[in-house]
C-alpha cells in the first residue's frame, strides 16, 4: 500500500527528501540526508531527525567519517562535527573556501571540492591542495574502492587510483577521463 499523509499532517518529510537527490548518502544500511543544517535518516517510509547542526552557514555536503563523526561541507569551510558531544572543528586553511562537496575514501582521506580554489585532500596529519585544480570550480568528488572521480564545473571528468598510496605525488596520478571509455562505461 502506498503510504498518504492525512489532511492535517505536515507532509515536509517527503518535501524535504526530494530536495537535494544528490546530498544523500547511505551509511550502514541507512540513509541519510542534510535540510536546513539538520540531519535525517530515512528507515521504510519514516523520516527521523537525527540531530540539528549548529553551523553559521548553509552545509552543502557531508558524509560519515565513523559513527561518531561526520564531515560537513559549507559555504565557510571544512568541518569535522563530533556527534556524540555535538563538537565542530574548522580545517583552518578552508575557513573562507566554499566547499562544494566532501568524501571519505577507501583509506579514511578526506577530500574536500570547492567552489574556485580546487580540491583538497587530508589523511588528518596534513592538508593538501592539488596543484592540478588551483583555482578551478570542483563540483563532485565520487570514489569506489578503487578509483576517486572529480568533476569540473567546465564539464571535465579526471580519475585517481586510490591503490597508489604516496599522496605526497598526488598531482602525477591523476588523469583525465576520456570520453570514450566513459560512454562506454555507462553503456
Amino acid at each position: 500500500p502506498e503510504a498518504k499523509a492525512s489532511p492535517n499532517q505536515k507532509s515536509y518529510p517527503f518535501d524535504m527528501a526530494l530536495y537535494d537527490m544528490s546530498r544523500y548518502y547511505l551509511y550502514k544500511d541507512t540513509t541519510f540526508f542534510i535540510y536546513n543544517n539538520t540531519l535525517y535518516k530515512i528507515k521504510g517510509l519514516t523520516i527521523q531527525l537525527v540531530k540539528h547542526i549548529t553551523l553559521p552557514h548553509r552545509i552543502t555536503s557531508f558524509q560519515f567519517f565513523n559513527d561518531s563523526v561526520l564531515i560537513l561541507g559549507s559555504i565557510s569551510g571544512l568541518h569535522n562535527y563530533q556527534l556524540k558531544n555535538n563538537s565542530l572543528y574548522d580545517y583552518e586553511d578552508l575557513k573562507t573556501k566554499f566547499v562544494t562537496d566532501v568524501l571519505v575514501d577507501s583509506e579514511q582521506n578526506i577530500w574536500a571540492s570547492t567552489l574556485n580554489n580546487g580540491i583538497y585532500f587530508t589523511n588528518n596529519i596534513k592538508l593538501n591542495q592539488i596543484n592540478e585544480f588551483q583555482n578551478q570550480s570542483i563540483t563532485a568528488v565520487y570514489s569506489d574502492l578503487n578509483y576517486i572521480c572529480i568533476g569540473t564545473n567546465a564539464g571535465n571528468c579526471y580519475y585517481k587510483n586510490l591503490k597508489k598510496r604516496n599522496h605526497n605525488k598526488t598531482q602525477k596520478t591523476i588523469q583525465k577521463c576520456q570520453k570514450q571509455s566513459v560512454q562506454s562505461n555507462l553503456s
